[in-house]
């Protein structure tokens, strides 16, 4: 995932790899980055996307005026890139590759069994 340095936010870029250690006196401690939004951001997703455009080259080539775009990542294999905005709304389009790309707000799905109707686990692997 791409990240720009955005200090008015008090987000901070950090290129950490996934097997970083740190090391206190003589002892050496894996450790894993997971990155938290601040409170003032939100989520949109692009789709129609060609699958050369790599994140960077959507970031870069991007335009949506009066918003701000922070980052940018592409869903699997699809066609589909979700971006981070700065502020509470997402831009009804994305201005990319010279077409006007709808944008929608991302919906994270939470899995729901119909089994035994209980949220956090799908149905193929219902206990």
């Amino acid at each position: 995932m791409y990240q720009q340095y955005a200090p008015h936010l008090n987000i901070l870029p950090l290129h950490l790899d996934k097997s970083s250690k740190l090391q206190f006196t003589q002892t050496t401690y894996d450790i894993t980055y997971y990155g938290i939004a601040p409170d003032n951001l939100c989520e949109g997703v692009a789709d129609r996307i060609a699958h050369e455009a790599t994140p960077d080259d959507f970031l870069t080539d991007a335009d949506v005026p009066g918003y701000e775009v922070l980052t940018c990542s592409r869903l699997g294999d699809s066609g589909v890139m979700v971006l981070t905005f700065c502020g509470k709304r997402v831009p009804f389009f994305v201005n990319a590759y010279g077409r006007a790309l709808l944008c929608y707000h991302q919906k994270r799905t939470i899995p729901h069994s119909t089994k035994c109707n209980e949220t956090g686990h799908r149905e193929d692997v219902c206990p």
